[in-house]
């Protein structure tokens, strides 16, 4: 046999050999990783995962007159004609620890102003049939935040807000409250 041909085999025999190895030690990475993330996701869970913020609209009931004598209320939607999101982000000093891992902790600041021009919005909407009622006094302000438990402080025009006087929120179309 070819002394080259001896070199390669071994050569490749070897490399075969170290994959093994690899292989364990890719395994373990993995496995850690998944440990890290599950950490991640605890702490989330008692802090408040990611959250999503949008600005504030406003959902007012409406009442069209059918033809057949039943009217239909549904929600109208108005958006703001101006908005201004400010956000503060920081890192907590303080890490959450689990186990051997750490995970930082973040804390956001956000200060949202809007103005509505209900009166104009209002007339746009019933210029096209006098079959629809506005019900303004039923109007209810919607600031859509993902998950409550994230929230530490709101307040509205200086005003404290406790979290007993929010509501699920629930999508167009869905009636029951719960989000699919």
């Amino acid at each position: 046999m070819n002394p080259a041909l001896k070199k390669g085999l071994a050569i490749i025999g070897v490399a075969l050999l170290l994959l093994i190895p690899l292989a364990w030690l890719h395994a373990l990475v993995s496995e850690r990783t998944a440990l890290r993330e599950q950490a991640i996701a605890s702490v989330a869970r008692g802090w408040g995962g990611r959250q999503l913020l949008s600005g504030p609209i406003l959902a007012i009931p409406v009442t069209t007159a059918a033809e057949t004598e039943h009217a239909v209320t549904s929600d109208w939607y108005v958006l703001p004609e101006s908005m201004n999101l400010d956000v503060e982000l920081t890192v907590q000093a303080e890490r959450r620890k689990l186990g051997v891992y750490e995970v930082p902790v973040y804390v956001a600041k956000v200060h949202v102003t809007g103005q509505f021009d209900l009166a104009r919005e209002v007339a746009k909407l019933t210029a096209t049939s006098d079959a629809i009622r506005v019900h303004t006094a039923r109007g209810r302000l919607i600031l859509p935040i993902n998950d409550l438990r994230g929230v530490r402080k709101i307040e509205m025009s200086g005003t404290p807000l406790t979290q007993a006087s929010f509501e699920p929120g629930r999508r167009p179309g869905n009636r029951d409250g719960v989000d699919p």
